[in-house]
């Protein structure tokens, strides 16, 4: 999904975790997706950088959520903080879609790792966390 497809709908039914109207596109710089691992069965996931100070970010990017349990898993993650879940940062939503901001995680995806080496040592598992 590129850039110039989050531009569709009107202001007034834009909805974000600020309790404004502020539009996705406003605050961040929505790019390509981040590798072929990054797509879901519920969206993909998108590079984006804060326009205002230039930090990375990735964002979830799925179909709107319409359901109690969507909404239950965006308040849920509003709240965590601990360094070894990825935080959430903001969300954005219009009336087709649903935009998760959340911390950029580098790494690769842990399982894969695992699956690739076969096992890690104490120290090798420290560091892949």
């Amino acid at each position: 999904m590129s850039a110039a497809a989050l531009s569709g709908t009107p202001t007034g039914q834009y909805r974000n975790g600020r309790g404004d109207s502020t539009r996705i596109e406003n605050v961040y710089e929505v790019g390509s997706r981040l590798t072929t691992d990054s797509l879901g069965a519920s969206g993909e996931v998108l590079r984006a950088t804060r326009k205002a100070d230039g930090v990375a970010f990735a964002v979830k990017v799925m179909a709107r959520a319409n359901t109690r349990e969507d909404w239950s898993q965006i308040g849920l993650l509003e709240q965590v903080n601990h360094q070894g879940i990825i935080k959430m940062h903001d969300w954005f939503e219009t009336p087709n879609t649903l935009y998760v901001v959340m911390e950029l995680a580098t790494g690769g995806e842990l399982f894969k790792r695992i699956e690739k080496r076969g096992f890690f040592t104490e120290r090798q598992a420290a560091e892949a966390f």
